[in-house]
């Protein structure tokens, strides 16, 4: 993806602009938020909240179903990133209320991590904040890992970070990916190299293969 910005955006417009016949609001819904993505990758947030948007109308309109990727979460997302905490906390409230009433929280958790700083930011303005609380421990138990040896446990965020570590990401990607600023991010790998007592990233990187600390 990187340097290819003009093939991303023109890809994510295709994808908006794709007239498929008898495609329901469902999917064009889905098509938008792929689209949506894709502008936020290359840089447009203005025109991903133009799109999501239209996702959030079209799946609004049909009541009688229900998503597992809900495009108002990615929108909120989105105005967390822009530090527009207010209209995120909105449409997080009103995906928390609905879906406690329904009695599915459960499926916010097929999200991905990109649903926790929604979560911290429902504890934090007190939205539903049982029920976010619930759904964070279900990530928290899953991703804090204990180091063989030394005891020292890797909190939820770490195991997060070494993660995208592995996966090759540039502090910049992290930072972008996590919702965090860069300085934290060096915060977490200098934790990270501390607790495997090694002195660099790409050491940091070998050990957690050698210890087989995340499953690939």
């Amino acid at each position: 993806i990187q340097g290819r910005a003009d093939e991303l955006s023109k890809l994510a417009r295709k994808i908006k602009a794709a007239e498929i016949p008898f495609e329901s609001p469902e999917s064009i819904a889905g098509r938008q938020m792929i689209a949506a993505m894709a502008l936020l990758q290359n840089n447009a947030p203005a025109e991903a909240e133009e799109t999501l948007r239209e996702a959030v109308a079209l799946q609004k309109a049909v009541v009688a179903t229900r998503t597992v990727f809900d495009a108002r979460i990615l929108l909120a997302h989105l105005y967390l990133t822009q530090n527009r905490g207010d209209e995120a906390a909105d449409l997080l409230n009103q995906v928390l209320t609905q879906f406690d009433e329904l009695g599915i929280c459960g499926i916010l958790v097929m999200e991905g991590r990109t649903i926790l700083p929604l979560l911290d930011l429902a504890v934090a303005r007190n939205i539903r904040p049982e029920t976010a609380e619930l759904l964070r421990s279900r990530f928290d138990r899953e991703r804090t890992i204990t180091l063989p040896g030394s005891g020292e446990r890797l909190t939820p965020r770490e195991v997060e970070v070494l993660e995208m570590l592995m996966n090759g990401a540039s502090n910049k990607e992290i930072a972008a990916e996590l919702v965090i600023t860069q300085r934290t991010v060096k915060a977490h790998v200098s934790n990270i190299m501390g607790k495997l007592e090694v002195s660099s990233r790409t050491e940091a990187v070998a050990k957690a293969y050698e210890l087989a600390l995340i499953r690939r």
